[in-house]
This record gives structure tokens, C-alpha cells and sequence, in this order.
């Protein structure tokens, strides 16, 4: 029933482990779930919720402690009693979920937290904090989290959720079960754009390579699989990056004034140029394993201009402008030196 509640089969090992943790008895006070977006951190920690606090009768109660834990998986949470039934609208007195306001999970967040855990949760066996994008809590947040964790009250469990550990307090980290989320196999998000994408014809291929695009994360396969002509924005794209070498400094830094005014495309512009070049390495090597497939005579024509060690630098440029623009650089400077670089042979 958990699976088919909040889809989160993506992730067998941790919810092995998490279940052998309620079957034992053994639950810590409080997690870290880490990893890249989009791979179900967050359908995990609500399912682990709900499980916890499932009033259906568990082993114990039944007498009957042979139970299988795989058939644990399956019948916890059972989707059906009244604690499951509030959990599933989101409406759990017991269960709290902390998100960002605006760009930072702020002190007074906290502070609620602090005020709501000083009472006996409300209806459940153990009330569930869960904070999402944990890694965005300033300063005094943190500070106010940790002094949490230090005493940690009965009956209250936490679970952080970032796809940044190492921005972490150590103090924090120090304090919590880590729990490492793996990205989802290619396979299995291109099965799932398979089935959101209309043109059956062509379906296939194009979910393998948005699938690689997607780069481990489901959320973001199905993101791609909706944004209407990602595949000719990534051929356009593909095609100005390699022409670059070509261009005058002008055009360089024109093309990298576009790319600026596109924020909300620069994630995914980043990892397409990536690609790009990973895999004209890839294909002095091994041809049919690289993810541009269906731009196969363009990456090895383009692959036979470039050196390996060019390669490389570009790939090492590209890795260093995400860096900088993570620290807060300026977003025009940054990008107008990765294109120059990109343009060199």
C-alpha cells in the first residue's frame, strides 16, 4: 500500500532500511534525507509519517511477530484508517511540514516548531516534523534547530530534507541518521516520460534522451517531458555552443547575454552543453553509449575538431561557472568567461 500511495518504489533500499527501523523499534529522533532533487526525499518522509501513525493493527498487536517485513512494507501505512485518511489530505495535526518562505526557512519557522513540540502531539503515536529544503535556514534558524536536537522532546521525530548536505551545521549533521538518496536509473524515468509524451512514433527515442537529460531525477524527466520543444531548444543550443569557435567576441557575448536572460532555463542549458561534451569523449570510445543520440554525425564531427584534453577543460569550465554562480558571482560576468572558453579550440 505505501508504494501505491505516494510512489516511492524509486527508492527500495531506504525504505528497507526505514521500515526495519519501525519493525525494531529502533527509530532515531531524528533523519537526514540527502540527495538530488526530485528523486522522492519528500514522498519518503510522508510515507514514513503516515506509517508510523497508521492505526491499523501492527505484528505486536496481532500476536504475530513472523511477519515478513517486505509484507510490512505492504501493508503500512494501510491508506484506510483515520490517521492515514488525514495524512493523505494534508491535514494531520501531527504531521508538519516546513517549507521556505521566500527563499530562506526563517528563525520564527523554527520557533513555531519549538512552540507546537512543547504540547503531546495532538492524535498520533509520534508526531513527524518535516523540513524541506533544510539547507536554506539562515543562521539563526540553524542555531535554533540544533538546540532542538540537542534535547530532543518525546514523541517527535525530524526529518531534513536538502539536496546540499555539506552547507550543513556539522552540530546538526552530528545529531541525525543520514540517509543518502540514490538518483533514479535512466530506465525507469524514460518509462515514466514514455507515458506522457503524444507523439508515439518518435516516443521512444525521445524519452530515452530526455531521460539522460533529466540526470537521475524523476521530477525532473517529467518537467522536460512537458516543456513543449526541449528537444529543438537543445538541438538550437547544441548548435550555437559548437559554432562558437567560429564567431567573433561579440557574438560570444551576445550569446552569453541570452543565456543570462534565460534563468529559468540555465540548469538545463548547463547540463545540455555538458552533455554535448561528455559526449565527444564518450564517442572516441564507446559510440553507442552517448546520450545525444539522435545528434550522433554532429558530436563526432565535432568530437575530431577538439583534443581530449580540450575536452576536458571545457567540461572543468563548465563545473566551475555552476560553482561560482552557487556562490553568488555575478551571473553575466560568469557566463560571458564560460563562453570565451568555450569557444577556444
Amino acid at each position: 500500500m505505501a508504494n501505491r500511495l505516494l510512489n516511492i518504489d524509486n527508492q527500495p533500499q531506504i525504505i528497507q532500511r526505514l521500515y526495519t527501523l519501525i519493525y525494531k523499534k529502533t527509530i532515531p529522533h531524528a533523519f537526514l534525507f540527502g540527495g538530488i532533487r526530485g528523486i522522492g526525499k519528500y514522498n519518503v518522509a510522508k510515507t514514513f509519517a503516515m506509517a508510523i501513525n497508521c492505526f491499523a493493527p501492527k505484528p505486536d498487536d496481532c500476536g504475530d511477530i513472523s511477519i515478513d517485513l517486505n509484507k510490512y512494507i505492504e501493508t503500512y501505512p494501510c491508506g484506510q484508517c483515520s490517521s492515514c485518511l488525514t495524512s493523505i489530505s494534508g491535514n494531520h495535526p501531527d504531521i508538519i511540514s516546513i517549507h521556505p518562505e521566500g527563499t530562506s526557512i526563517k528563525i520564527e519557522q523554527i520557533r513555531g516548531v519549538t512552540e507546537t513540540i512543547s504540547r503531546r502531539p495532538y492524535s498520533a503515536k509520534m508526531r513527524v516534523v518535516v523540513i524541506n529544503d533544510c539547507e536554506t535556514m539562515n543562521v539563526h534558524a540553524s542555531n535554533a534547530l540544533l538546540k532542538i536536537l540537542e534535547e530532543p522532546p518525546d514523541h517527535t521525530i525530524f526529518i531534513l530534507i536538502t539536496t546540499q548536505v555539506n552547507t550543513l551545521l556539522p552540530t546538526v549533521l552530528s545529531r541525525c541518521l543520514h540517509m543518502a538518496f540514490m538518483p533514479i536509473p535512466y530506465k525507469q524515468i524514460a518509462e515514466k516520460i514514455l507515458t506522457l509524451l503524444p507523439n508515439k512514433a518518435t516516443a521512444s527515442d525521445d524519452a530515452l534522451i530526455l531521460s539522460e537529460l533529466a540526470n537521475g531525477s524523476l521530477e525532473k524527466g517529467i518537467e522536460l517531458s512537458n516543456c513543449q520543444g526541449m528537444l529543438d531548444k537543445r538541438k538550437r543550443l547544441i548548435h550555437d555552443v559548437l559554432n562558437l569557435h567560429r564567431k567573433p567576441i561579440g557574438f560570444i557575448l551576445a550569446f552569453a547575454t541570452t543565456l543570462c536572460e534565460e534563468k529559468q532555463f540555465l540548469e538545463d542549458a548547463f547540463h545540455i552543453i555538458r552533455s554535448c561534451f561528455r559526449d565527444m569523449i564518450i564517442y572516441k570510445f564507446a559510440k553507442n553509449h552517448i546520450i545525444n543520440k539522435d545528434l550522433k554525425d554532429v558530436i563526432e564531427h565535432s568530437g575530431s575538431i577538439y583534443t581530449i584534453q580540450s575536452l576536458f577543460a571545457k567540461l572543468n569550465a563548465i563545473h566551475q561557472a555552476e560553482k561560482q554562480l552557487k556562490s553568488n558571482a555575478n551571473i553575466k560576468l560568469t557566463l560571458e568567461s564560460l563562453c570565451i572558453n568555450l569557444a577556444i579550440l
